[in-house]
């Protein structure tokens, strides 16, 4: 019984884990974004769509104001979930250069 009860400890924590595995939304495909929560094929499209035409997102904020459609609700849903904004295009901002 305690085997079977391990087993099943295990396989709930691999879920939960699995559930909320940090997903850059800079590099995300099509197939994640979609997964992602409040997020649908339409929203989907346009997050890609903004990607390719102004580069990436340099922040929250950045995203928020190119992206319609995301409050600041589905924002914070997002980073519950455990999407991030990747810090590559603050980073380029923020490095003197060389």
């Amino acid at each position: 019984m305690t085997i079977r009860l391990r087993l099943v400890a295990a396989l709930i924590a691999y879920v939960v884990a699995s559930q909320s595995i940090a997903v850059d939304l800079n590099h995300a495909s099509r197939s994640d974004i979609e997964r992602m929560p409040g997020v649908g094929v339409t929203s989907a499209e346009r997050i890609l769509q903004e990607r390719e035409r102004a580069g990436p997102f340099a922040s929250w904020d950045d995203f928020q104001q190119r992206v319609p459609g995301f409050r600041d609700r589905k924002i914070e849903a997002l980073k519950k979930f455990g999407v991030t904004i990747a810090s590559e295009a603050r980073d380029k901002i923020d490095r003197p250069p060389e």
